[in-house]
C-alpha cells in the first residue's frame, strides 16, 4: 500500500482509519488532564487562560472545541503558529501511546504515506487542490516511525537481556 487517505467521512462511516482523525473520541491524558479528542487538547493549548483552556477541554465535541479555539481572544499563546505542530504531535503521540488498539491501526499503515484528505484545510490536510501541506498526515507518519523504532529497541533490549542471562547461567 502506497498511501492511506483519511477524511471526515471515515469518522462518519466508522472506518478503520477513523482513529487517525483528531476528532476521533478516545479519552487521552496529556500533561495530567483528560481530553476527549486530540482536537480538544490542541485547541486548549492555544490559550494562556486556565479558565478558557478548561472550557475547551470540556467542550461537547471536537468540532465544538475547534470553534472555541477559533475565537479571537487576546490570550493566544505567544508564538502559537511556531508551536502548533509540536503541540499537535504531543497530543497525537499521547493518543497512540495510551491506546494499543489505535497504535495497532497506525502501525498497520506500514510504510504508506498518510494523507489527511481535507478539501477545506491546506495546512493540516491537502486542501481543495490536493497540493496542501498535509501536516497532520506527516505527523502521523513521524509518530508511526517513532513507534516502530521503539518496538525495535525493545526487541534489542530483550535480546540483550536473554544474552546476558545465558552468559551468567540464569534460566527461566
Amino acid at each position: 500500500m502506497d498511501e492511506v487517505r483519511f477524511s471526515s467521512k471515515d469518522l462518519k462511516n466508522k472506518t478503520r482509519w477513523a482513529c487517525l482523525s483528531n476528532y476521533f473520541v478516545r479519552e487521552t491524558f496529556v500533561q495530567g488532564y483528560p481530553y476527549a479528542t486530540a482536537e480538544h487538547y490542541f485547541q486548549a493549548q492555544k490559550f494562556s487562560s486556565p479558565e478558557y483552556r478548561e472550557e475547551i477541554r470540556k467542550a461537547r465535541s471536537g468540532l465544538q472545541a475547534k470553534k472555541l479555539g477559533a475565537a479571537e481572544r487576546d490570550d493566544i499563546v505567544e508564538n502559537w503558529y511556531e508551536k502548533q505542530e509540536e503541540v499537535m504531535k504531543r497530543g497525537l503521540a499521547a493518543k497512540f501511546a495510551q491506546h494499543a488498539d489505535l497504535k495497532e491501526v497506525l502501525l498497520s499503515t506500514q510504510n504508506a504515506n498518510i494523507i489527511y484528505d481535507s478539501s477545506s484545510d491546506s495546512f493540516w490536510g491537502i486542501g481543495k487542490d490536493g497540493k496542501g501541506e498535509n501536516k497532520l498526515g506527516k505527523l502521523l507518519v513521524e509518530i508511526r516511525e517513532e513507534n516502530k523504532l521503539g518496538q525495535i529497541q525493545l526487541a534489542i533490549n530483550v535480546m540483550e537481556l536473554v544474552s546476558i542471562d545465558e552468559t551468567i547461567g540464569v534460566t527461566g
